[in-house]
């Protein structure tokens, strides 16, 4: 998009082609009517531009977004969820179109499920399908809250319940608190023998949170690898050797479980 600038010199420049000798210096008749024009050529390029960018979903503004949303059934959950947040929903129903019950419909129903708190609203932050926990035509969905500890309350749980039972197809078997759940938390304690070359009271924090960042993003039934543990502790710059001393194996979990930390102890290396 040109600037108001170039429009300017582009209409002197047409003025100068059409009249040649005519005066174009600044404070001339034609400077000042070209001027005028520029600056509402500009105004006009700056309104298709701005009317271009709220077309497309992914490059609209906060209010636009809303209707682009609005359209498809989907509002904000909270005050708190972001525009990325929101444009992740909005395109995800985009690319992944209600396909009569498949396992992308199960957790976008559930993630547009809340309950009314005290403070605002409680809501389904994650949820993952699993497909015959119980046979066949059975689906399990473990749900993570939008509480500060991820649990979700029994009404938040009973709101998924009910939901999913109204938008699954009519012979499939229904859902009860066997199979919509809060994953029940595994937390493995961890301890890392290390040699590094800050002390251990620097270190520790250090370990601490990256490991925990690590553990925190897994999902109901991934598994905790060791090998993992000790990849994050190596990849931290002041560490030169570390061995995982606990666990002494992987973790493995089932669908209605996931892991999350535990007490995370740092040793220095014998």
């Amino acid at each position: 998009m040109k600037t108001f600038d170039e429009l300017l010199n582009s209409i002197l420049m047409d003025y100068q082609n059409q009249f040649p000798g005519i005066d174009i210096s600044k404070g001339s008749l034609v400077f000042i009517k070209s001027a005028c024009i520029a600056s509402a050529l500009w105004g006009l390029f700056q309104q298709l531009d701005w009317t271009g960018r709220q077309i497309f979903s992914d490059t609209s503004d906060s209010d636009m977004l809303e209707r682009h949303c609005f359209t498809y059934g989907i509002s904000r959950i909270s005050k708190d969820e972001d525009d990325a947040s929101l444009l992740a929903r909005l395109l995800n129903r985009l690319r992944h179109a209600p396909a009569g019950g498949n396992k992308n419909d199960y957790e976008q129903w559930a993630l547009s499920v809340w309950v009314p708190i005290p403070d605002g609203k409680e809501y389904v932050k994650q949820a993952y399908c699993f497909p015959c926990p119980f046979g066949a035509g059975s689906v399990g969905v473990s749900i993570i809250s939008s509480s500060t500890d991820e649990t979700a309350s029994p009404a938040l749980i009973d709101a998924v319940i009910d939901y999913l039972n109204l938008k699954r197809p009519v012979a499939m078997v229904g859902f009860d608190k066997n199979t919509i759940v809060d994953p029940a938390r595994l937390t493995p304690d961890i301890t890392v023998a290390l040699k590094a070359i800050s002390d251990l009271k620097t270190i520790t924090p250090v370990i601490t949170a990256a490991l925990t960042q690590y553990i925190k993003g897994l999902k109901p039934s991934e598994t905790l690898f060791t090998a993992r543990l000790l990849q994050t502790v190596m990849e931290i710059d002041d560490v030169s050797n570390a061995k995982i001393i606990s666990p002494v194996s992987d973790v493995t979990c089932a669908w209605n479980q996931i892991i999350r930390p535990g007490t995370i102890t740092v040793t220095n290396m014998v």
